[in-house]
């Protein structure tokens, strides 16, 4: 009789995950920053994004499934300097990040945010002295399914 309920459970569980929309799994979606488009951003050594002018921006469409998603955007250290990130979805401002005026890289993150495949991301980056807004990723993990 257990055998019977563990394989019920089993096959439950299975129709489950089936039942899952392509894609709404756990897995994150991580975009390299020089692999966006740009402008006023260069690519720098160690595959980074760099502004190129006070402001700049760099953009992706969001190839994840429909959902929500926490949103982490890895920046580079600026020990000169503390410049900002703004992060939208399409025209919608997500959120604004001003760096740490440090030596160690850090991560900004905005959570829950529903994103549909096909929505346009960008950062708007904006210097700060000698320190140039340096992005190396962001990274979208699914949080929940529509």
């Amino acid at each position: 009789m257990k055998k019977l309920q563990r394989t019920s459970l089993g096959l439950a569980v299975l129709a489950l995950v089936a039942a899952l929309p392509a894609g709404a799994q756990t897995s994150p979606i991580t975009v390299q920053a020089e692999s966006m488009k740009l402008t006023s951003y260069v690519v720098e050594t160690g595959n980074r994004i760099k502004l190129s002018a006070a402001n700049g921006s760099a953009s992706t469409v969001f190839s994840g499934a429909t959902g929500t998603y926490d949103i982490q955007v890895f920046v580079i250290a600026e020990s000169d300097g503390q410049p900002t990130l703004d992060v939208f979805k399409d025209a919608t401002k997500l959120g604004s990040y001003t760096y740490p005026l440090s030596a160690t890289n850090a991560t900004y993150t905005i959570k829950g945010a529903s994103l549909t495949k096909g929505q346009t991301i960008r950062i708007d980056g904006h210097a700060n002295g000698g320190a140039w807004a340096r992005v190396d990723k962001i990274v979208f993990t699914p949080v929940a399914a529509p």
